[in-house]
């Protein structure tokens, strides 16, 4: 008879089942307020580390962003997802148009906005269409949160519990508006007002 022909259950422990984690390296323009947005984020299966780099430009961001990436990976620290958040401001148009290139070629996802990250934040409330200066996104904020938006700290510290109950209709304004420009080949420096924050949101709520 086979030895193991009788061979009850066996009892040997086994090692504990461990999902495996999404991880994303969120790379931000702004010092404050889109690092802190993004780092608020709380996910059961991803881990989320978002950091400022050299502000400028569209492309000096987008430079900066590659030159990070490539110290964090020098140190050991890889990461499943890149992603370069920036906006236009006053980025002449052919040198966005760019820099969103040369990240995607350089192998992040890219979170645009033109104008600016306010956009992102003002969809929580409202659909806007059509050219708006950026200088007019604080004022409207303000009066929708119920506080001074600035970009100071402890404003960035309010804000994601204030927008969290809103984030699905910014996520339906913003895709809206998104798609609200067609055309045989995207122009996103000619696409006032856009952003592309919503797909970075809606990646990261797949790890609710």
């Amino acid at each position: 008879m086979s030895k193991n022909a009788h061979s009850g259950p066996s009892y040997r422990r086994r090692a504990p089942f461990r999902p495996l984690r999404e991880s994303f390296l969120i790379l931000c323009e702004g010092k404050s307020t889109e690092p802190q947005y993004f780092n608020a984020f709380r996910l059961s299966t991803a881990t989320v580390r978002a950091l400022p780099v050299t502000a400028g430009d569209a492309m000096a961001v987008v430079q900066s962003a590659i030159k990070r990436r490539e110290a964090e990976i020098a140190k050991g620290k890889e990461y499943d997802q890149y992603w370069v958040v920036f906006d236009k401001d006053a980025t002449p148009g052919g040198k966005f148009n760019e820099a969103i290139q040369l990240a995607e070629s350089s192998g992040f996802h890219v979170a645009y906005s033109n104008q600016a990250f306010e956009l992102w934040l003002l969809l929580h409330f409202d659909y806007i269409s059509g050219p708006m200066d950026r200088r007019d996104y604080s004022p409207r904020l303000s009066a929708h949160l119920g506080f001074p938006y600035s970009k100071q700290t402890d404003t960035a510290r309010l804000l994601f519990q204030a927008l969290l109950g809103h984030q699905s209709r910014a996520l339906e304004n913003a895709r809206r508006l998104y798609n609200s420009y067609t055309g045989k080949r995207r122009n996103p420096a000619a696409e006032e007002s856009s952003t592309t924050v919503y797909k970075l949101v809606e990646e990261l709520r797949r790890f609710l």
